[in-house]
């Protein structure tokens, strides 16, 4: 298992922080591995995330739910078929960060289980992933808000 956890500060107000980490627009925009993502009920994604270079990666299903609870935004996923294994759970508390203006303080815990890919996926490949998220994240959130169903 493969655990990550600190904090950020991001440049946007906490109720656009939490949409983009709900919008499977914006997710998809975030997660360059993930391919049609989108939702299938209240809070419910399904989507499939591509492990490996190309033109040699693989399609793998994943299912994945969003749920806000007292400012604690928690994003679970889960792999099926080939991927079965494969998890995630992250934590997300969001709140407006101190001393800065209109800017958000996100804090996570994100725990990932790779299951049987775990042999294709090395430590350091899956550390830039975290990384590039969160920096993908940051940009998404400093340009002007899209209107709805604008990539």
């Amino acid at each position: 298992m493969m655990r990550w956890s600190g904090e950020v500060v991001l440049p946007a107000p906490p109720q656009r922080v939490h949409h983009a980490l709900r919008d499977p627009e914006v997710m998809a925009r975030l997660l360059p591995a993930s391919r049609d993502l989108r939702e299938v009920g209240p809070g419910r994604f399904e989507g499939e995330v591509v492990i490996g270079l190309p033109p040699l990666g693989a399609r793998y299903p994943v299912t994945a739910t969003a749920t806000l609870d007292a400012g604690e935004l928690r994003l679970a996923a889960a792999g099926g078929g080939r991927a079965e294994g494969l998890r995630l759970d992250a934590r997300c508390l969001v709140e407006p960060a101190p001393g800065a203006a209109a800017g958000t303080r996100l804090r996570y815990d994100i725990a990932v289980e790779l299951g049987a890919l775990g042999r294709w996926v090395p430590g350091f490949a899956a550390d830039r992933a975290a990384s590039d998220f969160l920096d993908a994240l940051r940009r998404e959130l400093d340009a002007p808000p899209r209107p709805a169903g604008g990539r």
